[in-house]
């Protein structure tokens, strides 16, 4: 799997793409990579962008179930941008997981992106 990782300073979240295959070892290794740069906090907003994943994908790889869960406090929010084909076994996926903060996954950048900014104070957008 190729993976981008980006943050964006002047909002204050990361944003995490990826493309190819999902293997639970890449999701630990972006995880840690994002938890090993400097600008992250446990409380972080994180987009993760997989639009372009495969469409065989197996959303049972992304169960939190980790060490690298551990990096994130329960005021984290986390949003999933999946095709809406994949929708429903993200969710699944992700809702039956345990997890730290928020994380709800979703079909368009544009549901993501106003359901992170929820709580954000006026005029600063997180992404």
């Amino acid at each position: 799997m190729a993976w981008q990782l980006s943050y964006e300073s002047l909002r204050a979240a990361f944003v995490l793409s990826a493309s190819g295959a999902l293997s639970a070892a890449d999701v630990a290794a972006a995880t840690a990579r994002m938890a090993g740069d400097p600008n992250f906090q446990p409380g972080a907003r994180v987009l993760y962008d997989y639009l372009k994943l495969d469409a065989t994908a197996d959303p049972a790889t992304v169960k939190f179930a980790s060490p690298f869960e551990s990096v994130f406090a329960p005021t984290a929010r986390r949003a999933f941008v999946v095709n809406p084909s994949a929708l429903r076994r993200f969710a699944a996926a992700i809702g039956t997981a345990p997890a730290s903060g928020e994380i709800k996954v979703f079909a368009d950048h544009a549901g993501a992106l106003d359901w992170l900014h929820l709580g954000a104070p006026p005029g600063k957008h997180l992404i």
